[in-house]
C-alpha cells in the first residue's frame, strides 16, 4: 500500500479480525433484508421472515455471523421473487441445498423433509491426550500446566458437540469442567473417556421432524396443533461445595403423544447447569430446575408463534405462548404436589426461596396459559440425562436416540422408576416360585392383570 515504516493507518471499514465486524455486517444485512420486505424477529434478531400478499409467511431466514439459512414455499411465486432479490444482496459463495455444512454442523434434509443435524466428521477428528507416565501416577495426582491446558481444550471441544447435537454429554462435561480448578490425572482420564465415547456415538444426530409428511390430506396439522414438552430435573449436591446440577429439555411432538403412544419428538433446546444457589433439600434443587424449564419452554413457544407471523407487543406474549398446548414434565413428587396440591402454590415448601420458585412456575401453568404440569417416573424424564453421569441416565437418552421418539404417560399412582423396578423384580421372583419355567416359552414374559412383565 506504499506505507512507510512508522506511519499510521486508520481503518474506516469493517475488516476481518475486528471484534465489531460481525455486528457491522449484521446491521448491513438486516437493513438490506428489510428493504426487500423482511420482518425481523424482535426476540432473536438474527431471524427474519417474509409474508406474501395474502398475509401468510412464505419464507424465513436465519443467520450465524456470515452463514445464512434460507427456507420457503417453492410453490409461492412471491417467495421465488424474494429469493432472486436475495441473490443480488451480496457476492455469495455457491448456494447449497439438501446437504451442507452450517456453523460446524452437517445439515441434511431427507426426502421426507425432516432435517438431520450431525457432527460425525467433527467427532471422528477428536483425539485423546497421551498421559505421561500414566501407569505410575494415581488419579489424585495433580496435572502439569500443559496437561491442564490439554484437558481444558478437550472439554471445550466436547462441549461444542454437546451443545449442538449431543445433549447426553452435557452433564458429564459440565461436572468434569467443575473440577478444572483443581486438575488431577483423573480429570484428564475423564476428558479422554469423553472423547472416546463421542467417537463411538459419532453417528447419533438431532432430527427435526416433518410431522405432516406421512399424514393424509384431511389430517394435516397446523402449527397450533403440535404439543410442546418441557422436561425439568435436578441432581442434588453432586457438585463441589454442595451445589446441585439442573437439567432441562424442550421438545415438540404430534398430538398422538397425549394418548400415551410412542410419538416422534424433535428436541429444540436443552441445558445442563450448576444451580444458582445451594439447596438444603432435594425439593429445593428440583424447584429451581423445574422453574427454569418452564421459563425456557415459555420462550420456545413464543418464538414458535412468531415464526408463523404473529407480531409480539407488550400485552400479547402470554396469548401467543398459549396458542399451543404444552406440558411441564417432572419426576419430583414434592414439586408436583407443591404446584397442584394447594390453592397457594409453594406454600407447602419449607424453604422460602423454594416457595418463590414454585410460585413463579405456577404463574406459567395458569389456566389461560394452556400449559399443564405432568409427573412421570424418573426413567421417562429426558432431563434426567442432563443432571448426572450414570448408566441409568445415559440409558434414558440412549432410548430416545434409537427412534427419536418418546412417550408421555399420565401416571396418577406416582410410582417412581426405582419402585417400579423393585416391584417388577418381586413379581418375577413370585412367578419363579409359583410356576415352573417350562410352562412358558419365555419365563420372564407373564401378564399380571394388565401389566406385561418381561
Amino acid at each position: 500500500m506504499g506505507v512507510k515504516s512508522g506511519e499510521l493507518l486508520r481503518i474506516v471499514g469493517a475488516i476481518y479480525g475486528l471484534t465489531n465486524a460481525p455486528r457491522i455486517f449484521w446491521r448491513d444485512a438486516s437493513l438490506k433484508l428489510k428493504e426487500i420486505g423482511a420482518i425481523q424477529n424482535p426476540v432473536d434478531r438474527c431471524v427474519w421472515f417474509f409474508k406474501n400478499s395474502k398475509g401468510h409467511v412464505c419464507g424465513r431466514i436465519g443467520s450465524q455471523v456470515d452463514d445464512f439459512l434460507f427456507g420457503g414455499n417453492i410453490n409461492d411465486p412471491e417467495w421465488i421473487q424474494i429469493r432472486d432479490k436475495l441473490k443480488t444482496m451480496y457476492r455469495w459463495s455457491p448456494w447449497q441445498k439438501g446437504e451442507f455444512q452450517f456453523s460446524g454442523c452437517k445439515l441434511t434434509q431427507t426426502m421426507t423433509f425432516s432435517i438431520h443435524v450431525s457432527q460425525e466428521d467433527f467427532c471422528n477428528s477428536l483425539r485423546p491426550v497421551e498421559i505421561q507416565n500414566g501407569g505410575a501416577r494415581s488419579d489424585s495426582d495433580p496435572l502439569t500446566a500443559q496437561e491442564t491446558s490439554q484437558a481444558r481444550a478437550l472439554l471445550m471441544k466436547g462441549q461444542w458437540r454437546a451443545l449442538q447435537s449431543a445433549p447426553q454429554f452435557c452433564a458429564r462435561i459440565g461436572l468434569a469442567s467443575s473440577a478444572v480448578s483443581k486438575p488431577t490425572v483423573g480429570l484428564l482420564k475423564e476428558a479422554n473417556s469423553i472423547v472416546k465415547d463421542m467417537r463411538k456415538t459419532a453417528k447419533e444426530d438431532i432430527v427435526f421432524r416433518s410431522f405432516n409428511y406421512f399424514r393424509k390430506k384431511g389430517q394435516q396439522l397446523g402449527y397450533t396443533d403440535l404439543v410442546f414438552l418441557s422436561w425439568g430435573d435436578a441432581s442434588h449436591k453432586n457438585r463441589p461445595n454442595n451445589f446441585s446440577t439442573g437439567g432441562l429439555v424442550i421438545g415438540v411432538s404430534a398430538p398422538e403423544i397425549l394418548s400415551g403412544k410412542e410419538t416422534p419428538v424433535s428436541l429444540l433446546d436443552w441445558r445442563s447447569w450448576k444451580l444458582r444457589r445451594v439447596a438444603a433439600g432435594s425439593n429445593g434443587s428440583e424447584g429451581q430446575a423445574v422453574c427454569e424449564a418452564e421459563d425456557k419452554g415459555w420462550k420456545a413457544r413464543l418464538l414458535w408463534a412468531m415464526m408463523y407471523g404473529n407480531i409480539l407487543n407488550r400485552s400479547n406474549a402470554d396469548f401467543l405462548t398459549s396458542l399451543v398446548l404444552s406440558f411441564l414434565v417432572m419426576d419430583s413428587r414434592g414439586v408436583y404436589d407443591a404446584l397442584t396440591g394447594t390453592e397457594t402454590p409453594g406454600l407447602s415448601m419449607e424453604n422460602s426461596k423454594s416457595s418463590v420458585d414454585i410460585l413463579s412456575t405456577s404463574q406459567g401453568l395458569e389456566e389461560h396459559m394452556n400449559s399443564h404440569p405432568a409427573w412421570v417416573p424418573g426413567n421417562l424424564n429426558l432431563a434426567d440425562a442432563l443432571t448426572k453421569h450414570s448408566a441409568e441416565a445415559w440409558k434414558t437418552m440412549a432410548m430416545y436416540h434409537v427412534k427419536k421418539s418418546w412417550i408421555l404417560k399420565f401416571n396418577d399412582e406416582f410410582v417412581s422408576a426405582r419402585k417400579q423396578a423393585k416391584l417388577k423384580k418381586q413379581k418375577e421372583q413370585e412367578c419363579q416360585n409359583i410356576f415352573p419355567d417350562e410352562w412358558f416359552e419365555d419365563p420372564f414374559e407373564i401378564r399380571f392383570g394388565t401389566d406385561l412383565i418381561r
